[in-house]
């Protein structure tokens, strides 16, 4: 967790509780959301935190090391399967490859991607396997 009022400060703390289902809300813009009720338990008594008070809250529901994960704009259906494209010898490759946990951000590559391997972020529709590309650096 963390906000303005921690300062530089980021806390730990752990979700004991998850509401069953959402619940419609309208915001003060006017724009019907769903919220979920998540409660979350943490050491207070350093922070004094008060009710009212606002916090960023970031959930970790997986955590994996030594794991190879892109950016998931690199991935792509190709006839129901993941793909990405990689450069090989300043050429593009297709690879198939096998997902595993993502975020809003990476995806991890479980296999068909050996580290170290460039691959091509957010790739335009008429790319095709063997065209010669620059690295931008």
């Amino acid at each position: 967790m963390s906000g303005d009022v921690l300062g530089d400060k980021g806390i730990r703390g752990e979700v004991y509780f998850i509401a069953p289902k959402a619940e419609n809300r309208l915001s003060t813009l006017g724009v019907e959301q769903q919220r979920v009720e998540v409660r979350i338990s943490f050491d207070n008594t350093a922070l004094k935190l008060k009710p009212g008070y606002t916090l960023d809250v970031d959930i970790i529901t997986k955590e994996k090391a030594d794991s190879i994960y892109i950016p998931d704009k690199s991935v792509f259906d190709l006839d129901g399967k993941d793909s990405v494209f990689i450069v090989k010898n300043n050429k593009l490759e297709l690879r198939t490859i096998e997902c595993g946990i993502e975020n809003d951000d990476f995806i991890e590559v479980l296999s068909g991607l050996d580290e170290g391997e460039k691959v091509v972020v957010d790739p335009e529709s008429g790319l095709k396997p063997g065209r010669r590309v620059k690295q931008k650096s």
